[in-house]
């Protein structure tokens, strides 16, 4: 499974959010949205459960001279 890391911002609160292939919210189990307060935080949640969750390519979203990027993490 594919995954992005995406900023997300809501209602004046900033995140960065796991989506799946289809740009859907990831949940866990207990159907809370997987998520960090920093990219780093949502990088390393990401790869802490790659493996339980077959993450086969993670990439990150940032913003370099204003233009939208990604880089591949695993």
């Amino acid at each position: 499974m594919n995954v992005t890391i995406k900023h997300f911002v809501q209602t004046g609160s900033s995140t960065w959010v796991l989506m799946n292939e289809d740009k859907e919210l990831m949940y866990d189990a207990n159907d809370n949205a997987l998520f960090g307060y920093t990219r780093k935080e949502a990088e390393a949640l990401a790869l802490r459960i790659a493996d339980d969750m077959n993450f086969s390519n993670i990439q990150t979203e940032y913003f370099y001279g204003g233009k939208r990027k990604y880089k591949t993490i695993k």
